[in-house]
Parts: C-alpha cells; structure tokens; sequence
C-alpha cells in the first residue's frame, strides 16, 4: 500500500489532536503603528521559516481596536499558510504578543504527548500533507485551503521519543545543508576575487 493511501486510512486528524481557527481579519491594510503593541504575523512572514523567534520584534506593530480580548498567539502555536501554491507551516517559540493575519491558519495542540516542532515538520516535510493539500485546495489563479480541509487532514502521531529523534535527524540535516550552501557562496567569492585578479594584469 503507497504511504499517502495508508495515511488516508488512518482514523486521526488534525482536528482530534489539535483546536484549528482561522487569523484575524483585518479591515483596513496592515501599517505599522509606532505606538502599537502587538505584533501582526503576515503570510509573507513565512517565506523560508519554520520556526518564530526574536525575529518577531521586526514584524509590523498594531494597536488593537477591537472588541474582547485580542487573540495573541500562544508559545507552541503552530500557523499555516491558507493560501499559495506552497502550504508552509512555522511554530512560535516566544512570548511576544502577536496576532496572526487571516491568510494563516492556527493550529494549537491540545496533547501536551504532541510537540509542536514535530507537527510543524510533519506539514512541512511528510508526503501525505502536501498530497492531501493538493488534491483538496480551491481556486484557479491561487490556491486556498479552508477550515474543513485543513481539519480533516490525516496526522500520523508518534511517540513522543520517536518525535524527539525525527527532529534530531531534520536538525542534522539542516546543519549540512547550511554548511554547504556557505562553502558554495565562499567558492563563488574566491572565483570572483580570482578573475578580478586576471582580468587586472
């Protein structure tokens, strides 16, 4: 049985292990106000991340206007892009007050056996998700997911260990890839330095 069948098959969801809503909608075009006190996260925040730290201090300011309590984003929320060819998932590690715009999904944990890292890696890096993203997105010019899809998506939950080392190898992984692309911007540096040097005599 191909994997993507054999996690369809499964009787999790996401919506079993996880409480999922969607961002604040915003009414007027996101500016950043000097005397704001909330951070906004955008889904063009997204681009190349998994992971929400100190960073977030550059995101844009708000002040918030409106009625009850703003929904700030907790330490080990998981956010997923609602639109886009490329469904990308990152997890807060911070305090920061912030508020996730309306083209974003939040995905909270409701098991604490459930590590967010490991939740967002699987929506990153697993087969099944960006399969079943594929086939169950709207849209003609840009893809959309809704609530309902992202809901009914299959997880695969493993013991907590198994998360801890999936998340060691990705790390790794990371480290080598990091360590690659430097050695590639260095060699491009010294060819540059050494056809300047040609070219001078």
């Amino acid at each position: 049985m191909a994997l993507f069948e054999w996690f369809l098959k499964m009787k999790i969801t996401l919506n079993e292990i996880a409480d999922i809503k969607s961002g604040f909608t915003f009414r007027t075009s996101i500016e950043d106000q000097v005397e704001g006190n909330i951070h906004i996260l955008q889904i063009k925040d997204m681009r190349g991340h998994t992971l929400i730290q100190s960073d977030v201090l550059k995101l844009p300011k708000t002040v918030w206007e409106g009625r009850g309590e703003p929904p700030i984003l907790q330490r080990g929320d998981v956010v997923l892009t609602a639109r886009g060819e490329n469904t990308r998932a990152a997890w807060l590690d911070c305090d920061e007050p912030m508020i996730a715009s309306s083209q974003l999904f939040i995905i909270r944990p409701k098991q604490t056996d459930i590590l967010p890292a490991y939740l967002c890696w699987f929506l990153n890096n697993a087969e099944a998700p960006r399969k079943y993203f594929e086939a169950n997105s709207t849209g003609s010019s840009m893809s959309a997911l809704n609530k309902a899809t992202v809901s009914a998506l299959p997880i695969h939950v493993v013991p907590l260990v198994l998360q801890q080392q999936i998340l060691a190898i990705q790390d790794i992984a990371d480290q080598e890839i990091n360590v690659l692309d430097q050695l590639k911007k260095n060699r491009q540096q010294m060819l540059k330095a050494l056809f300047k040097t040609l070219l001078e005599k």
